[in-house]
Protein backbone atom coordinates (compact mmCIF):
# COMPACT_ATOMS: atom_id res chain seq x y z
CA UNK A 1 0.00 0.00 0.00
CA UNK A 2 1.24 3.47 -0.85
CA UNK A 3 2.36 5.31 2.29
CA UNK A 4 0.02 8.22 1.45
CA UNK A 5 -3.18 6.26 0.80
CA UNK A 6 -5.71 6.32 3.59
CA UNK A 7 -4.21 9.37 5.31
CA UNK A 8 -7.05 11.73 4.29
CA UNK A 9 -4.45 14.44 3.94
CA UNK A 10 -3.78 17.12 1.38
CA UNK A 11 -1.14 15.02 -0.39
CA UNK A 12 -3.53 12.12 -0.92
CA UNK A 13 -6.16 14.49 -2.30
CA UNK A 14 -3.70 15.90 -4.83
CA UNK A 15 -2.13 12.59 -5.92
CA UNK A 16 -4.37 11.32 -8.74
CA UNK A 17 -4.63 14.63 -10.56
CA UNK A 18 -0.88 15.15 -10.27
CA UNK A 19 -0.06 11.69 -11.64
CA UNK A 20 -2.45 12.15 -14.57
CA UNK A 21 -0.87 15.52 -15.37
CA UNK A 22 2.63 14.07 -15.05
CA UNK A 23 1.85 11.48 -17.69
CA UNK A 24 0.30 14.14 -19.93
CA UNK A 25 3.52 16.20 -20.02
CA UNK A 26 5.86 13.23 -20.41
CA UNK A 27 7.65 13.24 -23.76
CA UNK A 28 6.49 10.06 -25.49
CA UNK A 29 8.57 10.49 -28.64
CA UNK A 30 11.76 9.38 -26.86
CA UNK A 31 12.74 6.84 -24.22
CA UNK A 32 11.04 6.96 -20.81
CA UNK A 33 12.29 9.52 -18.33
CA UNK A 34 11.94 12.79 -20.26
CA UNK A 35 9.40 15.42 -19.29
CA UNK A 36 8.38 18.97 -20.15
CA UNK A 37 8.08 21.83 -17.67
CA UNK A 38 4.51 22.37 -18.90
CA UNK A 39 2.28 21.43 -21.81
CA UNK A 40 3.45 24.54 -23.70
CA UNK A 41 7.21 24.10 -23.25
CA UNK A 42 9.07 25.21 -26.38
CA UNK A 43 11.42 22.19 -26.38
CA UNK A 44 10.26 18.55 -26.50
CA UNK A 45 11.67 17.86 -23.01
CA UNK A 46 14.20 19.24 -20.56
CA UNK A 47 16.77 17.96 -18.11
CA UNK A 48 15.54 20.00 -15.11
CA UNK A 49 11.84 19.08 -15.45
CA UNK A 50 12.83 15.44 -15.93
CA UNK A 51 14.86 15.52 -12.70
CA UNK A 52 11.91 17.15 -10.93
CA UNK A 53 9.48 14.53 -12.27
CA UNK A 54 11.51 11.76 -10.64
CA UNK A 55 11.30 13.67 -7.35
CA UNK A 56 7.53 14.06 -7.78
CA UNK A 57 7.14 10.30 -8.24
CA UNK A 58 9.28 9.75 -5.14
CA UNK A 59 7.36 12.27 -3.00
CA UNK A 60 4.11 10.54 -3.99
CA UNK A 61 5.69 7.14 -3.25
CA UNK A 62 5.05 5.96 -6.81
CA UNK A 63 8.64 5.45 -7.95
CA UNK A 64 8.66 1.79 -6.96
CA UNK A 65 5.71 1.20 -9.31
CA UNK A 66 7.85 2.05 -12.35
CA UNK A 67 9.25 -1.04 -14.15
CA UNK A 68 13.00 -1.41 -13.89
CA UNK A 69 13.46 -1.31 -17.68
CA UNK A 70 11.86 2.14 -17.78
CA UNK A 71 13.99 3.35 -14.91
CA UNK A 72 17.07 2.27 -16.83
CA UNK A 73 15.95 4.35 -19.81
CA UNK A 74 15.79 7.39 -17.52
CA UNK A 75 19.21 6.55 -16.06
CA UNK A 76 20.74 6.44 -19.55
CA UNK A 77 19.21 9.80 -20.39
CA UNK A 78 20.45 11.52 -17.23
CA UNK A 79 23.92 10.03 -17.53
CA UNK A 80 24.12 11.15 -21.17
CA UNK A 81 23.74 14.77 -20.07
CA UNK A 82 26.90 14.83 -17.94
CA UNK A 83 29.96 16.55 -19.40
CA UNK A 84 32.98 14.29 -18.96
CA UNK A 85 35.39 17.23 -19.09
CA UNK A 86 34.12 19.15 -16.05
CA UNK A 87 31.52 16.89 -14.39
CA UNK A 88 28.57 19.29 -14.80
CA UNK A 89 25.24 18.04 -16.07
CA UNK A 90 24.26 20.14 -19.10
CA UNK A 91 20.95 19.96 -20.92
CA UNK A 92 21.99 19.40 -24.52
CA UNK A 93 18.87 21.20 -25.73
CA UNK A 94 19.81 24.40 -23.88
CA UNK A 95 22.37 26.86 -25.20
CA UNK A 96 22.92 30.61 -25.44
CA UNK A 97 19.85 31.15 -27.62
CA UNK A 98 17.63 29.59 -24.93
CA UNK A 99 18.66 32.13 -22.30
CA UNK A 100 16.19 34.84 -21.39
CA UNK A 101 16.96 38.50 -21.94
CA UNK A 102 18.78 40.19 -19.07
CA UNK A 103 19.59 36.82 -17.50
CA UNK A 104 21.60 37.03 -14.27
CA UNK A 105 22.57 33.41 -13.67
CA UNK A 106 26.05 32.31 -14.72
CA UNK A 107 26.49 29.03 -16.58
CA UNK A 108 27.77 27.32 -13.39
CA UNK A 109 24.56 28.55 -11.68
CA UNK A 110 22.47 26.99 -14.43
CA UNK A 111 24.49 23.78 -14.61
CA UNK A 112 24.23 23.48 -10.84
CA UNK A 113 20.45 23.41 -11.20
CA UNK A 114 20.83 20.68 -13.83
CA UNK A 115 22.56 18.44 -11.31
CA UNK A 116 20.93 15.03 -11.89
CA UNK A 117 22.74 13.05 -9.22
CA UNK A 118 19.80 13.02 -6.80
CA UNK A 119 17.47 11.74 -9.55
CA UNK A 120 20.04 9.07 -10.38
CA UNK A 121 20.25 8.22 -6.70
CA UNK A 122 16.46 7.76 -6.54
CA UNK A 123 16.77 5.47 -9.57
CA UNK A 124 19.54 3.42 -7.95
CA UNK A 125 22.33 4.75 -10.18
CA UNK A 126 25.25 7.19 -10.11
CA UNK A 127 26.82 9.81 -12.39
CA UNK A 128 29.29 8.41 -14.91
CA UNK A 129 32.00 10.95 -14.09
CA UNK A 130 33.24 12.72 -10.94
CA UNK A 131 31.22 15.77 -10.00
CA UNK A 132 32.84 19.25 -10.12
CA UNK A 133 35.31 19.56 -7.26
CA UNK A 134 35.68 23.36 -7.14
CA UNK A 135 32.50 25.32 -7.80
CA UNK A 136 32.68 29.14 -7.56
CA UNK A 137 35.45 28.98 -4.93
CA UNK A 138 37.83 26.33 -3.66
CA UNK A 139 37.26 26.32 0.10
CA UNK A 140 40.90 25.30 0.62
CA UNK A 141 42.11 28.46 -1.13
CA UNK A 142 43.80 31.18 0.99
CA UNK A 143 41.48 33.67 -0.73
CA UNK A 144 38.36 31.77 0.32
CA UNK A 145 37.16 34.27 2.94
CA UNK A 146 37.77 37.29 0.73
CA UNK A 147 35.97 35.59 -2.16
CA UNK A 148 32.87 34.60 -0.14
CA UNK A 149 32.52 38.04 1.41
CA UNK A 150 32.92 39.71 -1.99
CA UNK A 151 29.69 38.10 -3.20
CA UNK A 152 26.58 40.25 -3.33
CA UNK A 153 24.95 39.22 -0.05
CA UNK A 154 22.19 41.75 -0.68
CA UNK A 155 20.86 38.88 -2.79
CA UNK A 156 21.40 35.97 -0.40
CA UNK A 157 19.24 33.58 -2.43
CA UNK A 158 21.54 33.74 -5.45
CA UNK A 159 24.83 33.79 -3.57
CA UNK A 160 23.42 31.31 -1.05
CA UNK A 161 23.11 28.94 -4.00
CA UNK A 162 26.76 29.52 -4.81
CA UNK A 163 27.73 28.96 -1.18
CA UNK A 164 25.83 25.66 -1.23
CA UNK A 165 27.49 24.50 -4.45
CA UNK A 166 30.94 25.36 -3.11
CA UNK A 167 30.38 23.52 0.19
CA UNK A 168 28.70 20.56 -1.52
CA UNK A 169 31.55 20.05 -3.98
CA UNK A 170 34.21 20.29 -1.27
CA UNK A 171 32.18 18.07 1.09
CA UNK A 172 31.85 15.34 -1.54
CA UNK A 173 35.48 15.67 -2.61
CA UNK A 174 36.59 15.04 0.96
CA UNK A 175 34.51 11.95 1.60
CA UNK A 176 31.50 13.80 3.05
CA UNK A 177 33.51 14.95 6.06
CA UNK A 178 33.41 18.35 7.74
CA UNK A 179 36.98 19.47 7.26
CA UNK A 180 38.53 22.73 8.60
CA UNK A 181 37.86 24.70 5.38
CA UNK A 182 34.14 23.82 5.58
CA UNK A 183 34.06 24.77 9.26
CA UNK A 184 35.75 28.06 8.40
CA UNK A 185 33.26 28.79 5.61
CA UNK A 186 30.33 28.43 8.02
CA UNK A 187 32.07 30.56 10.64
CA UNK A 188 32.50 33.32 8.06
CA UNK A 189 28.83 33.57 7.15
CA UNK A 190 27.67 33.12 10.76
CA UNK A 191 29.84 36.05 11.79
CA UNK A 192 29.53 38.30 8.75
CA UNK A 193 26.20 37.48 7.08
CA UNK A 194 23.68 36.32 9.70
CA UNK A 195 22.01 38.74 12.07
CA UNK A 196 21.51 37.53 15.62
CA UNK A 197 18.50 39.81 16.04
CA UNK A 198 16.31 38.30 13.29
CA UNK A 199 18.03 35.04 12.29
CA UNK A 200 18.14 36.27 8.70
CA UNK A 201 21.12 36.70 6.32
CA UNK A 202 20.72 40.45 6.69
CA UNK A 203 23.99 41.72 8.15
CA UNK A 204 25.53 42.50 4.74
CA UNK A 205 22.81 44.94 3.77
CA UNK A 206 19.91 42.78 2.59
CA UNK A 207 16.59 44.38 3.56
CA UNK A 208 14.27 42.71 1.04
CA UNK A 209 11.76 40.25 2.56
CA UNK A 210 11.89 37.89 -0.43
CA UNK A 211 15.65 37.73 -0.32
CA UNK A 212 15.52 37.05 3.41
CA UNK A 213 13.09 34.20 2.86
CA UNK A 214 14.94 32.71 -0.12
CA UNK A 215 18.34 33.28 1.45
CA UNK A 216 17.39 31.42 4.63
CA UNK A 217 16.17 28.54 2.47
CA UNK A 218 19.36 28.27 0.42
CA UNK A 219 21.58 28.48 3.47
CA UNK A 220 19.45 25.93 5.32
CA UNK A 221 20.03 23.51 2.43
CA UNK A 222 23.76 23.87 3.07
CA UNK A 223 23.42 23.39 6.83
CA UNK A 224 21.25 20.34 6.24
CA UNK A 225 23.81 18.89 3.83
CA UNK A 226 26.55 18.74 6.47
CA UNK A 227 24.33 18.23 9.52
CA UNK A 228 25.20 21.54 11.16
CA UNK A 229 22.54 23.17 13.41
CA UNK A 230 21.11 26.35 11.97
CA UNK A 231 22.18 29.49 13.89
CA UNK A 232 19.61 31.61 15.75
CA UNK A 233 16.70 29.23 14.94
CA UNK A 234 14.15 30.83 17.28
CA UNK A 235 14.67 34.28 15.80
CA UNK A 236 14.45 32.80 12.29
CA UNK A 237 11.17 31.05 13.18
CA UNK A 238 9.77 34.33 14.48
CA UNK A 239 10.85 36.16 11.32
CA UNK A 240 9.46 33.56 8.94
CA UNK A 241 6.11 33.25 10.70
CA UNK A 242 5.80 37.04 10.59
CA UNK A 243 6.20 36.87 6.79
CA UNK A 244 2.91 34.96 6.32
CA UNK A 245 0.14 37.23 5.08
CA UNK A 246 -3.57 36.97 5.80
CA UNK A 247 -4.05 35.22 2.44
CA UNK A 248 -1.61 32.47 3.67
CA UNK A 249 1.17 33.44 1.22
CA UNK A 250 4.67 34.06 2.58
CA UNK A 251 6.57 37.26 1.79
CA UNK A 252 5.42 38.48 -1.63
CA UNK A 253 3.97 35.11 -2.59
CA UNK A 254 4.73 32.60 -5.32
CA UNK A 255 6.04 29.12 -4.73
CA UNK A 256 9.66 30.13 -4.15
CA UNK A 257 8.63 32.12 -1.09
CA UNK A 258 5.92 29.72 0.10
CA UNK A 259 8.01 26.58 -0.20
CA UNK A 260 11.21 28.20 1.05
CA UNK A 261 9.50 29.48 4.20
CA UNK A 262 7.51 26.40 5.12
CA UNK A 263 10.37 23.93 4.51
CA UNK A 264 12.66 25.94 6.77
CA UNK A 265 9.92 26.24 9.42
CA UNK A 266 9.21 22.49 9.23
CA UNK A 267 12.91 21.67 9.54
CA UNK A 268 13.51 24.17 12.34
CA UNK A 269 10.56 22.65 14.18
CA UNK A 270 12.41 19.34 14.02
CA UNK A 271 15.67 20.99 15.12
CA UNK A 272 13.89 22.41 18.17
CA UNK A 273 12.12 19.06 18.80
CA UNK A 274 8.80 20.93 18.42
CA UNK A 275 9.49 22.94 21.58
CA UNK A 276 9.32 26.41 20.04
CA UNK A 277 6.08 27.68 18.49
CA UNK A 278 5.15 24.24 17.11
CA UNK A 279 1.41 24.99 17.07
CA UNK A 280 1.99 28.26 15.23
CA UNK A 281 4.10 26.46 12.62
CA UNK A 282 1.47 23.72 12.19
CA UNK A 283 -1.32 26.30 11.74
CA UNK A 284 0.76 28.28 9.24
CA UNK A 285 1.43 25.12 7.21
CA UNK A 286 -2.24 24.12 7.23
CA UNK A 287 -3.34 27.57 6.06
CA UNK A 288 -0.77 27.46 3.27
CA UNK A 289 -1.78 23.97 2.13
CA UNK A 290 -5.48 24.85 2.02
CA UNK A 291 -4.71 27.96 -0.03
CA UNK A 292 -2.52 26.01 -2.48
CA UNK A 293 -5.25 23.45 -3.09
CA UNK A 294 -7.71 26.27 -3.74
CA UNK A 295 -5.64 28.82 -5.67
CA UNK A 296 -2.52 27.13 -7.07
CA UNK A 297 -4.07 23.90 -8.31
CA UNK A 298 -5.04 24.13 -11.97
CA UNK A 299 -7.81 22.50 -14.01
CA UNK A 300 -5.27 20.08 -15.54
CA UNK A 301 -4.74 18.45 -12.12
CA UNK A 302 -1.39 19.74 -10.88
CA UNK A 303 -0.05 23.13 -9.72
CA UNK A 304 1.32 26.39 -11.16
CA UNK A 305 4.47 27.98 -9.81
CA UNK A 306 3.02 31.49 -9.76
CA UNK A 307 -0.45 30.54 -8.61
CA UNK A 308 -2.28 32.06 -11.55
CA UNK A 309 0.35 31.29 -14.19
CA UNK A 310 2.94 28.62 -14.93
CA UNK A 311 6.64 29.37 -15.26
CA UNK A 312 7.78 31.10 -18.43
CA UNK A 313 11.47 31.25 -17.45
CA UNK A 314 13.44 29.16 -14.97
CA UNK A 315 17.00 29.96 -13.94
CA UNK A 316 17.36 32.29 -16.91
CA UNK A 317 16.31 29.62 -19.42
CA UNK A 318 13.19 30.31 -21.48
CA UNK A 319 10.47 27.67 -21.10
CA UNK A 320 7.39 28.88 -22.94
CA UNK A 321 4.34 31.07 -22.56
CA UNK A 322 3.13 31.74 -19.00
CA UNK A 323 -0.47 30.47 -18.94
CA UNK A 324 -2.98 29.40 -16.26
CA UNK A 325 -1.78 25.78 -16.40
CA UNK A 326 0.44 23.58 -14.25
CA UNK A 327 4.22 23.39 -14.40
CA UNK A 328 6.73 20.90 -13.02
CA UNK A 329 8.50 23.09 -10.47
CA UNK A 330 5.31 24.54 -9.04
CA UNK A 331 3.88 21.05 -8.74
CA UNK A 332 6.84 19.68 -6.81
CA UNK A 333 7.01 22.70 -4.49
CA UNK A 334 3.28 22.50 -3.75
CA UNK A 335 3.44 18.76 -3.08
CA UNK A 336 6.27 19.30 -0.60
CA UNK A 337 4.21 21.98 1.17
CA UNK A 338 1.21 19.65 1.34
CA UNK A 339 3.42 16.92 2.80
CA UNK A 340 4.82 19.26 5.50
CA UNK A 341 1.29 20.37 6.45
CA UNK A 342 0.11 16.76 6.66
CA UNK A 343 3.16 15.81 8.73
CA UNK A 344 2.88 18.76 11.13
CA UNK A 345 -0.82 18.13 11.63
CA UNK A 346 -0.55 14.37 12.23
CA UNK A 347 -2.07 13.16 8.95
CA UNK A 348 1.15 11.80 7.46
CA UNK A 349 4.44 10.51 8.80
CA UNK A 350 6.93 11.69 6.21
CA UNK A 351 9.54 9.27 7.54
CA UNK A 352 7.38 6.38 6.24
CA UNK A 353 8.18 7.36 2.66
CA UNK A 354 10.60 4.68 1.37
CA UNK A 355 12.63 7.33 -0.47
CA UNK A 356 12.92 9.73 2.45
CA UNK A 357 16.68 9.27 2.86
CA UNK A 358 17.19 10.33 -0.76
CA UNK A 359 14.79 13.29 -0.73
CA UNK A 360 16.71 16.14 0.87
CA UNK A 361 13.55 18.22 1.36
CA UNK A 362 11.70 15.44 3.21
CA UNK A 363 14.15 14.66 5.97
Amino acid sequence: MNSIEGTNGYLEEAMKGTLDWLEAVRCKDYSWGRWKYSSVMIRPYGLIPSIIAIRVLAVLDKLNDIPQRLKQEAVKYFQSQQDASDGFFKDKLVGEKELAENHHHTWPDIWGQMDAKDALDLLGAKPLYPMPSDVFVDLASPEMEEEILSWNWQRPWLVGERFFRAVEAFFIRNGKRITPPIEKAFEIIEKEVFSESDGMPSKKGCSDINNHCGGVFKLMVTYKLVGRPYPFPERAIDSLLAMQKTNAEFADGGMCMNWDAIWVLWLMDKQSKSKYRHNDIAVAADKLAAMLMKDYRKADGAFAFGGKLCLGVHHSVRIGQALPISDMLGTLMCLYCLAYADDLNGKLNISSNPHVDKLIFMK
